[in-house]
């Protein structure tokens, strides 16, 4: 598999892992990890056949982000319920999910789905 070219490889993240603890909601530190790709998930609009406007809520998953083991700086294995902020997002995202993807195995990169 090739490797993510680095010139995909040009925002930054916060991560802020969930604390292991008796109360929910609290997180550790921000991390940041850097020289990772963001790529936003499209929105599906209504159509004439649904009934509903072309400005209908979008899809509930933001996007994809690409972290690369040993091209990213800082990078980590990001659990699901962690809180990540991307380069250009007002807001933070959820992990909804950590996909490791292997070659050889090794992980390539993971695939983190945001919500």
């Amino acid at each position: 598999m090739m490797p993510i070219p680095r010139r995909l490889l040009r925002q930054a993240c916060t991560v802020r892992v969930p604390r292991d603890s008796f109360y929910r909601g609290e997180y550790e530190e921000p991390v940041t990890i850097g020289r990772v790709c963001y790529e936003p998930a499209s929105s599906i609009g209504g159509t004439a056949n649904s009934g509903g406007s072309p400005h209908q809520e979008q899809n509930p998953v933001r996007g994809t982000l690409f972290i690369d083991p040993r091209a990213s700086e800082g990078a980590f294995e990001v659990p699901a319920g962690s809180l990540v902020k991307v380069d250009g997002m007002e807001t933070e995202a959820v992990v909804r999910e950590c996909a490791a993807i292997m070659c050889g195995g090794r992980v390539h990169h993971w695939e983190v789905v945001l919500k």
